[in-house]
């Protein structure tokens, strides 16, 4: 007989024992548990919301995550003053933080942007945020499945780690500290702290074999620009006149060994919506490249895959054309 009660103090003790594992010494820091990165956003701005009821501001980098939009619509319904900046804003250009005033309540950003493994430096930013004392709360979407958890030694930033599936974490600084709500009364009693703590450093990164393989596609691909940093773990093209939903279905095909994890894509057809990757565009793709973008496990890459992959792509096209 199932009885319909649980205890409460289940999150708290997980919360602890994934410090002790991850050796997170520091008594200050605050390491957190959440079912998933969207519900770690939402707690976070909730309790800083209700903390710091006079700030009313809150600005986030566009094109770096779909978490931001979702999860800040809330904060406007509630009057908050929702501010989206653009990558240089966070980069170079910081003339917007001279208006940056008492009623900020803090900055989102992202290390890494989904998809692209695009990654991010912020550390010019954070340190003029922390003199003004804004809070910066940070998404590391697969960042640290390659690097792992990063230290937090700055005392108002917050990074927030996605295990898509099996949960987040949050890692605070020392004047970052919040009550969780929500999550604290959710069940947690079937919760695997292995889970996580395998995922951290599980992706391995072939610079040499991405470069190369990207270098012998056609002409007319388009990929990642050489002057960005990136995750790579991953190999990312695209071709504009072909949807990826279709090109992947084949390479599945054709490659028994390749699984669906291997191998990505932002394409609507997979996805569904209208809108869904809407939040990519302002890191300078359009809808074509969005839905000709194919994502490749790094360990996929090889001469035979790249015969494959060109066969595949004639075939689709040669479909398309009738």
């Amino acid at each position: 007989m199932e009885q319909q009660y649980y205890t409460r103090d289940k999150w708290s003790l997980i919360n602890d024992q994934l410090k002790t594992d991850l050796k997170i010494k520091d008594k200050e820091l605050g390491l957190y548990v959440y079912k998933d990165l969207h519900s770690a956003l939402m707690e976070v701005l909730w309790s800083f919301s209700r903390q710091y009821m006079i700030k009313k501001k809150v600005y986030y980098f566009k094109g770096l995550s779909p978490y931001f939009e979702r999860c800040l619509g809330l904060l406007a319904t509630l009057g908050y003053d929702v501010q989206e900046l653009d990558i240089q804003q966070g980069q170079s250009d910081f003339k917007w933080l001279d208006n940056l005033d008492h009623t900020a309540l803090g900055v989102l950003m992202a290390r890494d942007i989904p998809f692209l493994g695009q990654v991010l430096e912020w550390d010019e930013l954070q340190k003029k945020l922390t003199e003004k004392r804004v809070f910066q709360i940070e998404l590391s979407h697969n960042y640290h499945y390659v690097y792992g958890l990063q230290s937090v030694s700055n005392p108002y930033h917050i990074r927030l780690y996605d295990f898509l599936g099996y949960g987040a974490l949050s890692v605070f600084g020392k004047r970052a500290q919040h009550e969780a709500v929500f999550t604290s009364a959710m069940y947690w009693e079937n919760f695997d702290v292995k889970k996580i703590i395998n995922f951290l450093l599980s992706q391995e990164e072939n610079q040499v074999k991405v470069l190369n393989f990207e270098s012998q596609l056609p002409k007319d691909t388009w990929c990642l620009s050489g002057s960005i940093k990136r995750l790579f773990d991953r190999a990312v093209f695209s071709w504009r006149d072909v949807d990826a939903t279709a090109l992947k279905s084949l390479l599945i095909e054709k490659n028994k060994g390749l699984l669906d994890s291997d191998i990505q894509t932002p394409s609507l057809t997979t996805w569904g919506g209208i809108k869904a990757m809407d939040w990519l565009i302002p890191m300078g793709l359009d809808k074509d490249i969005i839905r000709g973008m194919i994502i490749l496990d790094q360990k996929q890459l090889s001469s035979d895959f790249l015969v494959c992959l060109l066969d595949c792509l004639k075939q689709i096209r040669s479909l398309q054309n009738g």
